[in-house]
């Protein structure tokens, strides 16, 4: 329902965005409804770069991986998922699989 109303929207994105430790180099989103847009705006309203990571398996072709976007080997991570921590925890999993060193 944020999506719907900018200036909700923005107080969300300005007050996330606030969080956001100095020292992250990529906002990586988990690929969800939820969380991919506002992983977007925030990575906008910093000026990072953005990378997705799907939920559940690596797509079967192609790279074949679960990670995409903008590159993060060595590079710190703000992770954005909407969810509890069973949805967190794959994401995790899958960061430190494709080479995503996790901040914070």
């Amino acid at each position: 329902m944020t999506m719907a109303f900018l200036s909700t929207r923005q107080s969300v994105v300005n007050a996330l965005a606030l969080r956001v430790q100095n020292d992250v180099h990529v906002i990586v989103a988990l690929a969800t409804p939820c969380s991919l847009p506002l992983a977007c705006w925030i990575a906008d309203r910093l000026s990072l770069p953005l990378a997705y990571v799907r939920p559940g398996k690596s797509k079967a072709y192609g790279r074949q991986r679960q990670h995409e976007g903008a590159d993060t080997e060595g590079l710190n991570v703000c992770l954005i998922a909407d969810g509890d921590m069973s949805d967190v925890i794959p994401l995790l999993h899958a960061a430190r699989v494709d080479l995503i060193e996790v901040a914070g």
